[in-house]
């Protein structure tokens, strides 16, 4: 037992508790939390550039400025005075995934509304109601879509459809390219759905196509339709 004792007596001397440098520490902390607020305020003024690009019309160009733009994060460290001779592997993996985040969350964040409207409006499918014995029929730009009604019958046919937009729709117009060609604003329903009501004769057909706008001059232009009433 006693020689037991003597030799863990001799393990507690030769044990020393590392020493710890709270100065090492807190300037190390220190130098991370600079490159941490330095690589996001980097990732700013890029996804500003790439906004400006996207709206000349090259998004993936704005896409890759940023991600080249990882690779100068070496060259805005070293201009701010900061050291990067012991950065490891790690650091730059972790800052660059850093900036890559920021920068694609600001970018992506200004592209949308309420800072901007880069988007035309949706158009959904356009029905048309009031067929006998059928309650709605939905329009196929493909080919003529067809009604039977009896011979020389004229019967209120309505075509609806919906429009959605991230900012706000303006207007809907149903345009007729035959036997006319005339516009009529359709009518807002509850929701986003939209509707036009037409008379059409037995024996007679229609081709439209329909218009949406939004507040902020974008347009969307739905297919071309041709509806007609056959006996």
């Amino acid at each position: 037992m006693a020689k037991k004792r003597r030799k863990a007596e001799e393990k507690k001397e030769y044990f020393k508790k590392p020493e710890f440098d709270e100065v090492e520490f807190m300037q190390k902390e220190i130098g991370n939390t600079k490159v941490a607020l330095l690589t996001i305020i980097f990732s700013v003024p890029i996804a500003i550039l790439a906004y400006l690009i996207t709206l000349a019309g090259m998004p993936v160009a704005a896409f890759l400025i940023g991600i080249g733009s990882i690779f100068l994060l070496r060259y805005v460290y070293q201009f701010f005075n900061i050291e990067t001779d012991e950065f490891q592997t790690k650091d730059w993996v972790g800052n660059g995934a850093m900036f890559f985040l920021t920068w694609l969350a600001i970018w992506v964040l200004i592209l949308n509304m309420p800072f901007s409207d880069l988007t035309n409006p949706t158009v959904g499918k356009v029905n048309m109601m009031n067929c006998p014995g059928i309650a709605e029929i939905t329009l196929d730009s493909a080919s003529v879509n067809t009604c039977t009604l009896a011979p020389n019958e004229t019967r209120d046919f309505t075509v609806t459809t919906t429009v959605t937009d991230n900012s706000e729709v303006q207007t809907v117009v149903i345009q007729f390219t035959s036997p006319t060609t005339d516009s009529y604003v359709m009518t807002k329903g509850s929701g986003d759905s939209y509707s036009y009501s037409l008379l059409i004769t037995e024996g007679e057909s229609r081709t439209f196509h329909i218009i949406a706008e939004d507040v902020n001059g974008h347009t969307e232009t739905s297919p071309t339709f041709t509806f007609s009433a056959v006996s």
